[in-house]
């Protein structure tokens, strides 16, 4: 356990669970609207860093924004929050499926972390993600292989509180 390892625990312990649960999220969603116009398919690449280049959207990038750490608990023990961006990078040739698709992959990434509870094998590590806020950028147009598309962003603020400790 060492405070440094935080950030790196906990951004990846949440890209694995979205990786794990999101075609199931993304699929309820589907089924819930039932409107096969738009599409979502299931996200192949993940990011921990915000200036990746070479991706194919959907693209999902989980940063961790910033730790707080609390009051102790005693020694050999972490008790920390953090603030963990979770964005989803989205493109569609029409601007307006665009904007439904941005609703749907919020809903299912919503209900794939918020209230999550990650603990480790050895249940030393918790980590409760806790979905603060919803963000959505405004559609821009790009050229991507002389064909016009459209991108949308929507970003997840997410509260992370992580305990560490002997048992």
């Amino acid at each position: 356990m060492s405070a440094q390892s935080v950030a790196e625990s906990v951004v990846t312990s949440i890209i694995d669970y979205i990786k794990a649960n999101i075609a199931t999220a993304l699929s309820e969603v589907r089924v819930d609207r039932d409107d096969a116009r738009v599409s979502t398919e299931v996200p192949v690449n993940y990011f921990i860093y915000e200036k990746a280049a070479g991706y194919k959207t959907p693209a999902v990038f989980v940063i961790a924004d910033s730790i707080d750490f609390r009051l102790d608990r005693g020694p050999n023990s972490i008790n920390a929050e953090l603030r963990v961006i979770i964005s989803c990078l989205l493109e569609d040739k029409i601007a307006e499926s665009l904007t439904y698709k941005s609703y749907r992959y919020s809903d299912a990434l919503h209900k794939t972390l918020d209230r999550l509870h990650l603990v480790d094998d050895t249940a030393k590590r918790k980590s409760i993600v806790k979905v603060q806020k919803i963000d959505y950028s405004l559609v821009q147009q790009t050229k991507s292989s002389q064909e016009s598309v459209f991108r949308k962003e929507v970003m997840l603020t997410c509260l992370v509180e992580h305990y560490e400790g002997e048992n």
